[in-house]
C-alpha cells in the first residue's frame, strides 16, 4: 500500500514529538523516546551503508543515552564525536503508548509558541487513547496540524533540533504503529533530496518486523 508523502517547509509542532530533542515554533514536547534499551530488530533495521547514504558522512557511534521515557522503542547512531549534534535516529513504537506519551507531555508543559496551536494540540491530545488506531487518528491529527491533507498517514517536514542543527523528519501512523526516521547535520541541505530519502528510509523501517 503507497501513502501521499507531504513535504512542509516550516518548523513544525509535530516534529518534537518522536524523541528527537526537537525545537519547535509552536511548542516543545521534546525528549519522549529512550533508546538504552533499543530492541535489537530495531537497531539492525539500518546498516552502516544506509545510514551513509542518509547522513553523507559515516555514524558509527550507536547511543545509548537518548533521553526520553518511551524505551525500547528509537535507535541512535552519531558521527565519531556525539558533540556535533550529527545523528541519524529511527523510532518505532505502539501508536497507542507513542500519542500517551506526547499527550502526557503536551498536558504537564506550560504554554508556548502560537496560543491557538497550542489549544488545537492539547484537544487533540485530550481524546481518549486506548488503541492502536486510537494512537494513529491522534497522529494524523498531528500531521494535519502540520501541514498535511486531513487523514494523511504521514509527513516529512524540515526542523531544528535544541542544538539549532537542520534536520529533516520523516513519520507515519500506519495499522497501529507510530514510526519515524529523523536526520540531524550542521548545514546539512534540507531540501527535497533528502526528503525522498528520508521517506525511502521511513517505508524501510515501516516495513521491518518489530516486536
Amino acid at each position: 500500500m503507497r501513502f501521499r508523502t507531504v513535504l512542509v517547509g516550516a518548523l513544525v509542532v509535530i516534529a518534537v514529538a518522536v524523541g528527537g530533542m526537537v525545537a519547535s515554533s509552536w511548542t516543545d514536547i521534546s525528549a519522549l523516546v529512550s533508546g538504552v534499551r533499543a530492541s535489537s530488530e530495531l537497531c539492525s533495521t539500518f546498516d552502516e551503508d544506509e545510514r551513509l547514504d542518509l547522513m553523507g558522512v559515516e555514524t558509527p557511534t550507536r547511543m545509548l543515552d537518548v533521553e526520553g521515557s518511551l524505551d525500547p522503542y528509537t535507535c541512535r547512531w552519531s558521527t565519531s564525536d556525539p558533540s556535533q549534534g550529527s545523528f541519524v535516529q529511527v523510532v518505532s513504537a505502539p501508536a497507542e503508548q507513542w500519542a500517551a506519551s506526547v499527550a502526557t507531555a503536551l498536558a504537564s508543559q506550560p504554554p508556548a509558541g502560537d496560543p491557538r496551536r497550542v489549544r488545537q494540540l492539547r484537544r487533540a491530545a485530550a481524546q481518549p487513547i486506548a488503541t492502536g488506531a486510537d494512537g494513529c487518528r491522534f497522529a494524523r491529527r498531528l500531521f494535519r496540524l502540520g501541514g498535511a491533507p486531513d487523514g494523511a498517514p504521514r509527513l516529512v517536514a524540515e526542523s531544528l533540533s535544541t542544538t539549532g542543527e537542520p534536520m529533516m523528519m520523516a513519520q507515519s501512523c500506519v495499522d497501529g504503529r507510530y514510526a519515524a526516521v529523523m536526520v540531524a547535520k550542521p548545514a546539512v541541505a534540507v531540501d527535497q533530496a533528502l526528503a525522498r530519502r528520508t521517506d525511502r528510509a521511513l517505508r524501510r523501517l515501516e516495513e521491518s518486523p518489530q516486536d
